[in-house]
């Protein structure tokens, strides 16, 4: 038994080079998606090499990101999906935090100056 003497298990050995290949597959087929979107942008101006489930990529304006509009982006993996980007509203929660700092330090500067 090739279990018993120690030498690898044939089976073990067999499913694990299978799944490799699986995902070196799916590595490789993502690879290609992505080269082709690249490529499409290049070439077209605008992504049109598109997979999956979702396939329009939403273009963003200039006033979608001065008006703090929510902007969707592309998710690239096996499959697309649109999503809502989550950095808006930590940089606004941080910037308004931060101008309230500096407003209070402001205050305490110029108090210690009139004294």
């Amino acid at each position: 038994d090739a279990a018993m003497d120690g030498s690898p298990n044939i089976v073990s050995n067999s499913l694990k080079m299978v799944s490799d290949y699986h995902q070196r597959t799916s590595a490789d087929t993502l690879l290609k998606h992505i080269i082709s979107l690249i490529a499409s942008f290049a070439r077209d101006k605008k992504p049109t090499a598109q997979w999956g489930s979702e396939r329009a990529w939403e273009q963003v304006s200039a006033s979608d990101v001065e008006n703090h509009n929510l902007i969707k982006y592309y998710r690239i993996g096996e499959d697309t999906s649109l999503v809502t980007e989550p950095f808006t509203a930590g940089v606004d929660f941080w910037t308004t935090t931060f101008n309230a700092a500096m407003r209070k330090q402001r205050k305490r500067d110029n108090k210690h100056k009139k004294h």
